[in-house]
């Protein structure tokens, strides 16, 4: 090699501090979650990535088949590796590859995520820090806090800044929705029935309705979205993600399902979604009434109507409201931080009580900004939507159903959540970009240099 090809001692210092500086801010986060959650296989996780990144070529492959397999499992909360759930392992993998992908230049960074969400998340983990001051355990508290910056914020944050395609990001919801079609499966054929509820290959039936209630909204998108063949198969995965919502037994998940269709028909603006889902909601009922089937006591539907069970739950959740809003009325104004941040069953009253009133502003911001982004998504072309519009959609409508299931559940920082949720706000903010770009307009969010890769 020549002397004017030689690189010069301190420029290679320089790139090799560049790939090493992520993989230490990797280390230090993946360090944090596992202090914070007793957690061991994190670093073991972290380490092998790392390793992997810096030995084998093609560092962004190995970075879409992480993301593919976080996506896959994500909605698998019941499948452990150790203490740690396997779309954890996978998350923390495709984190970690992704940040060593974007360090190496081969791809500018992508859309920032939407500012309604980062500054709702940093008000909701702001109050949570205030909120602190007054918490009778500030460790449990602070460990609390870290949990939801890294279970909601680190999804969002991470996917956006690896700037996936669209392709890429089609495909991820396909695997999600894969991952709820197979837990949902396990639930109907061999999950056991504890109480009479299926679980399915989540950690508990009411994240098995959830789940399913995600994967309709996302089964509706990409059943307007899909070519044939997509739909066919979009369609297929309907009545098993609905039974498997009905075998859960979770009624706040019934609910939800019902609100994920009716908005879906309002940012599709297809009236005939929500006629059809009325007319096979009504033919069931009538086969209700006329004893031609029989619905279980236990089942979302049979919970609905009333019973044993859902007395004793109600009872169960009107002493944990009680008392949530007992320390709400302690501090009203500040919260006292995140240590009985899930226990009062209802998001809403859950961010009052570790966050204050900042907390719910940061929780009313993140739901405008993932629906507004939704619908800006959705809406980013010629009317009726089809393609990747509708998949959005249909994404955000899972979403709008989550914010109806939230006044009933407790669920803030699960990641299959938050990975639904990153998958809605990187395509939203694609189609719209591209949709300024083929307007002749400069997009809002990415540089000039940037491909718009499909």
């Amino acid at each position: 090699m020549s002397a004017s090809r030689r690189p010069r001692p301190a420029a290679a210092g320089g790139a090799l501090a560049r790939r090493l500086a992520p993989a230490a801010v990797i280390g230090a986060g993946a360090g944090g979650l596992g202090a914070v959650e007793g957690r061991a296989p994190v670093l073991a996780v972290l380490a092998a990535q790392a390793a992997a990144s810096f030995v084998l070529a093609g560092v962004r492959r190995l970075s879409v088949a992480a993301w593919g397999t976080a996506a896959f499992t994500a909605p698998l909360s019941g499948v452990r590796v150790s203490a740690l759930a396997l779309g954890d392992v996978a998350l923390i993998a495709a984190v970690a590859l992704s940040a060593l992908s974007s360090v190496t230049g081969r791809r500018p960074g992508g859309p920032p995520v939407q500012p309604g969400v980062v500054a709702g998340l940093a008000a909701i983990a702001a109050g949570g820090v205030v909120g602190t001051f007054f918490a009778a355990r500030p460790a449990t508290s602070l460990g609390g806090v870290a949990t939801f910056v890294l279970g909601s914020a680190g999804p969002v944050a991470a996917l956006a800044l690896w700037a996936p395609s669209r392709r890429q990001l089609r495909c991820f919801a396909w695997l999600w929705l894969a991952g709820a079609v197979a837990s949902a499966l396990w639930a109907i054929l061999l999950g056991p029935a504890a109480f009479g509820r299926r679980a399915g290959l989540a950690t508990h039936p009411n994240h098995l309705g959830i789940i399913c209630m995600l994967g309709t909204g996302l089964a509706l998108g990409l059943v307007v979205s899909g070519a044939r063949p997509a739909r066919r198969l979009a369609v297929a995965a309907l009545p098993v993600l609905l039974l498997a919502l009905a075998l859960s037994g979770s009624r706040a998940a019934v609910v939800g399902c019902a609100s994920a269709v009716l908005a879906m028909t309002w940012l599709c603006r297809r009236l005939h979604l929500a006629l059809r889902a009325l007319v096979v909601a009504c033919a069931f009922g009538a086969t209700v009434l006329a004893g031609v089937v029989d619905v279980p006591e236990q089942s979302g539907l049979g919970r609905l109507a009333g019973g044993r069970s859902a007395a004793e739950s109600d009872t169960a959740r009107a002493e944990h409201l009680a008392r949530s809003l007992e320390r709400f009325r302690q501090h009203p104004l500040t919260g006292e931080g995140f240590e009985f941040a899930e226990e009062a069953h209802n998001i809403y009253l859950q961010v009052a009580v570790a966050a204050g009133p900042m907390g719910v502003l940061g929780l009313l911001l993140v739901a405008r900004g993932v629906l507004g982004a939704t619908r800006r998504g959705a809406s980013a072309g010629p009317w009726p939507i089809g393609g990747d519009r509708a998949l959005v959609a249909g994404l955000g409508a899972g979403y709008a159903g989550y914010l109806v299931v939230g006044a009933f559940q407790n669920l803030l920082w699960d990641r299959y959540l938050w990975l639904y949720v990153a998958c809605a706000l990187a395509l939203a903010a694609r189609l719209e970009d591209e949709a300024g770009t083929a307007a002749g307009a400069r997009p809002r969010h990415l540089p000039a240099s940037f491909p718009s890769a499909v």
